[in-house]
């Protein structure tokens, strides 16, 4: 039997009974109720109750708003609620807890799939009271309705209320002295989003180290294998223009595009910042940019001392690994560029109608070998570089004329920043001003000069307003 309260710890029971109700182009032996026992519970229309789902973590909620028995089996029919996670949304969407959506779905269902009762209050109801016969994990709230078409929450109305009879025994509600305030949490879907952000993240990770590895791999000392030319000229031919190994474009290409990447000053906090951010960014989606470097560098603070001298460790290697490259990709050709005597044509310097490439070389020249020695011939030595990155030029910080005077008015021997004395002196005869500073002025502090002839009066009169607050201010507190 259902409770209602009679002092701490003491419940009255209330008298209910079943109330049959006149329903119109009934079926035959169908009677139609407004209230009516069931497995040892009571039920009536509007009531919401739990039913069996399968596959799903929640059992979904329905609503009674038809309540019959046919040929000895209860029945009843009304709209279906669904839970978040039975929605299409972005996994940064936050819902109220206990949230749930009014689905497009009516349903005639047996009361035998009812497994527990529950209510599911519109906004207002939920922040101003609670009906006392149920727990709070089984107090629902209900605002929108889910529209799977559009795949959109909407806000409605509210549930359709229902006027009972009075032998129907309605709800007993206790009402707060003061509105509660709702708390959200995040959407199911976030934890898993997360997870495979943080397996994405340790793909990424795992690929760095392979190119790591296949660049320590590029970078030892081995003997290159030159290629074999087919030509029937004189032996000091056979020592061509070296064209660079395309066995693993797309290795290099990716290295490349690495590095360009890593065009910045690394640092153990930075390529930690550039892990845990996106993480961070799921866990909070309404946090600023601020909000989130902030989180950032106290999961930096609060890392332990030997993670904070891996992430250190991993930086300086590929600050190295930058440095490393860059002069290497300075000095060296791109690679599929063909020098002279490629195709086994061997250049001569007789040819007038050739055009020099940017980053070929000139006819007549012999490509270096990717490794040359000191012992080599002098035409086999490393060429200069035929384009060279000018130095980084500095720059100068430009500040506001109002901060530059700022600054220039600070001194040790005055206790304010302005001239207070000459400010309290200034009168508007004794001000002239050309039509440049008038410019300056900030006219749009004001809508319009009003009854001053122009725009300085105007601004001359607040300024008198201001001070004559300001004195009247310190006269009352006595500052």
């Amino acid at each position: 039997m259902a409770m209602s309260y009679a002092g701490i710890g003491n419940f009255i029971e209330k008298e209910r009974e079943d109330v049959p109700m006149e329903m119109s182009a009934t079926e035959p032996g169908c009677q139609y109720y407004e209230q009516l026992r069931f497995n040892k519970m009571w039920f009536k229309v509007g009531d919401c109750v739990y039913i069996q789902s399968h596959g799903l973590s929640k059992p979904r909620v329905a609503r009674i708003e038809k309540l019959w028995v046919q040929n000895g089996t209860v029945f009843f029919f009304g709209p279906i609620f669904i839970h978040p996670e039975e929605t299409e949304h972005e996994p940064t969407k936050m819902f109220y807890k206990r949230e749930v959506f009014l689905s497009h779905r009516e349903e005639t269902l047996p009361m035998s799939r009812v497994i527990g009762k529950c209510t599911v209050s519109s906004f207002k109801d939920y922040l101003s009271n609670r009906p006392t016969e149920y727990t709070e994990e089984d107090v629902l709230l209900c605002e929108s309705r889910y529209i799977a078409t559009e795949k959109i929450m909407k806000k409605f109305k509210g549930l359709k209320r229902f006027s009972y009879s009075s032998k129907v025994v309605e709800d007993e509600v206790y009402y707060f002295r003061k509105l509660i305030v709702p708390q959200k949490e995040a959407s199911p879907f976030l934890d898993k989003k997360i997870d495979e952000l943080e397996v994405k993240l340790a793909d990424i990770e795992d690929a760095d180290d392979d190119i790591d590895d296949m660049d320590e791999d590029e970078d030892a000392p081995t003997t290159p294998s030159m290629p074999q030319m087919q030509s029937s000229l004189t032996s000091d031919m056979d020592i061509m223009a070296y064209t660079p190994s395309q066995a693993t474009p797309r290795v290099k290409g990716l290295a490349k595009k690495e590095g360009a990447k890593r065009k910045i000053n690394m640092s153990g906090y930075i390529l930690f910042s550039s892990e845990v951010r996106a993480i961070i960014k799921a866990r909070h989606p309404d946090y600023s940019f601020g909000e989130l470097s902030r989180l950032v560098g106290t999961e930096w603070r609060n890392l332990e001392a030997s993670k904070k001298a891996e992430y250190e460790e991993r930086a300086a290697r590929i600050v190295e690994q930058q440095e490393r490259d860059r002069p290497f990709k300075q000095g060296s050709p791109k690679a599929g560029m063909m020098g002279a005597g490629a195709n086994g044509m061997a250049g001569s310097p007789g040819q007038s109608n050739f055009i020099q490439q940017p980053g070929m070389f000139s006819p007549g020249q012999h490509a270096p070998p990717p490794y040359p020695g000191p012992g080599q011939p002098s035409h086999l030595q490393p060429t200069t570089p035929m384009f060279v990155a000018p130095p980084p030029k500095t720059q100068r910080v430009l500040h506001s004329e109002a901060y530059l005077k700022y600054i220039e008015g600070l001194n040790s021997e005055s206790n304010t920043v302005s001239k207070w004395d000459q400010m309290l002196k200034a009168q508007r005869r004794d001000a002239h001003l050309t039509k440049e500073q008038e410019s300056r002025l900030p006219a749009h502090w004001l809508k319009s000069k009003g009854a001053h002839t122009t725009m300085v009066d105007a601004l001359w009169r607040l300024r008198d307003l201001m001070l004559r607050d300001s004195l009247n201010i310190c006269q009352a507190y006595n500052l």
